[in-house]
């Protein structure tokens, strides 16, 4: 099979890019607005539930929260591989190497999950 012709590939270059670009935004709006509304639902349900079923429920939008920011992450990797694809079969393309390590978004997502954990254990202690 036949790469497609340079100018296809540029439209798919863009598409990926801006898809990549698309995601990574998304995954940050996700998290503080996630993390936002888990301090907004612990001081209303606090006030009529108590502290334990606050906690508990606080818990579980950042367990969901992590789950959510992980997809969002595969989805922005997936594209920066087609973009690194794209740029390897053009010398023309200035290509960016990526960084070394797991980075800040995958500790964000383990952050996420963790602190969920722990608002659930600690609204088990407390009841």
């Amino acid at each position: 099979m036949q790469p497609p012709p340079a100018s296809d590939q540029m439209v798919q270059y863009r598409v990926a890019a801006d898809h990549r670009l698309h995601f990574g935004r998304l995954f940050f709006q996700v998290t503080a607005f996630n993390l936002a509304f888990a301090l907004a639902l612990y001081v209303v349900v606090a006030d009529r539930l108590g502290p334990p079923t606050a906690t508990a429920l606080s818990g579980c939008v950042l367990i969901g929260t992590a789950v959510v920011a992980s997809r969002l992450l595969r989805q922005e990797r997936g594209y920066a591989t087609a973009i690194a694809a794209i740029e390897a079969a053009h010398e023309e393309l200035l290509a960016v190497e990526p960084t070394p390590g797991r980075g800040a978004r995958v500790a964000t997502v383990f952050g996420l999950a963790a602190a969920g954990a722990l608002l659930l254990i600690a609204s088990w202690l407390e009841a």
